[in-house]
């Protein structure tokens, strides 16, 4: 105990921290409704786009879960 370091995160808590961020930035650059209207199954973009949306829906849900 006298070895211990609060300030040093163990591997676990490294890797929580770096999920929690990782959704975090997935929040942020998910503000925006998908125009579903909008998409075109011969425009990449907007298929890059609805893949990016389920890719941090499935994050929030695993968030909710409490999956890791």
């Amino acid at each position: 105990m006298l070895n211990h370091d609060a300030s040093v995160l163990t591997a676990d808590q490294t890797d929580e921290a770096q999920r929690r961020q990782r959704l975090q930035a997935a929040r942020e650059s998910n503000r925006n409704n998908l125009d579903a209207e909008g998409i075109s199954t011969a425009d990449l973009t907007s298929l890059k786009q609805v893949a990016r949306k389920v890719a941090w829906l499935e994050q929030e849900i695993r968030d909710l879960r409490g999956d890791i």
